[in-house]
């Protein structure tokens, strides 16, 4: 599991690591957060698109600044949410108000540009996530849902901070990889019907990751061995 990953990285032994779960995913775990019966109840679907702000490894550029065509096609029905890198949202780059735009013209499209968004609140709503190397996708395991990863022909450039053996990139195979912008809607839409030719890896990685933690209850387990530190 990842805590043994961590331990031999580290050379520490077992009792210089907790092992607690991770606290951000908490609400993920307990079902405490809405869900998609709504917008299912409506027919419709929800993609979240979470891009990294990597520049060599995020799918921003790729996508440019017509994101919602190349993720939904002409499906209107289906909902996008565009939630780029909080890093991205500070810089405010010009393509940005381009989004905005889209956000504001285009049906079922939201933009979310707040840095201190609750990005959790996004990931239960959304049928499926479209990444490229961002740890969003981690996090998204943990609901055990599909996803397109889109890769970066240029990736091997970024020398700080491509790691071919992060888990972003060791584990391509928990989402369905998209070298093709241009085919990302048709892969969008197989995944949304019910395809899911990833779900035995998912699964697999999701239990590396989260082992027996997924309780909703990680920050709990924090506290406690804080608490237990003698004063």
């Amino acid at each position: 599991d990842v805590a043994t990953d961590i331990r031999a990285r580290s050379a520490l032994d077992g009792d210089h690591i907790w092992i607690t779960g991770i606290p951000a995913m908490d609400a993920l775990f307990d079902g405490g957060l809405t869900d998609r019966a709504e917008e299912r109840e409506a027919g419709s679907r929800t993609v979240l698109y979470a891009p990294t702000d990597r520049l060599l490894q995020s799918s921003v550029g790729l996508l440019g600044r017509w994101p919602v065509e190349l993720l939904r096609g002409r499906r209107e029905d289906i909902n996008v949410i565009l939630m780029p890198h909080p890093a991205i949202c500070e810089q405010a780059p010009g393509w940005l108000a381009d989004w905005a735009k889209l956000a504001g013209a285009e049906p079922n499209v939201e933009l979310i540009t707040d840095p201190s968004a609750p990005t959790a609140q996004y990931m239960a709503r959304a049928d499926m996530m479209v990444s490229d190397a961002s740890s969003a996708m981690l996090e998204f395991l943990a609901l055990d849902r599909p996803m397109a990863l889109i890769t970066h022909p240029e990736r091997f450039r970024d020398e700080t901070h491509y790691d071919p053996a992060g888990y972003e990139w060791a584990w391509r195979d928990m989402g369905h990889e998209v070298h093709d912008v241009e085919l990302l809607s048709e892969v969008v839409e197989k995944l949304l019907g019910g395809a899911d030719p990833c779900a035995e890896a998912r699964g697999r990685y999701r239990r590396h990751l989260f082992g027996d933690m997924t309780d909703g209850r990680a920050a709990e387990r924090v506290v406690a061995h804080i608490s237990a530190i003698p004063a």
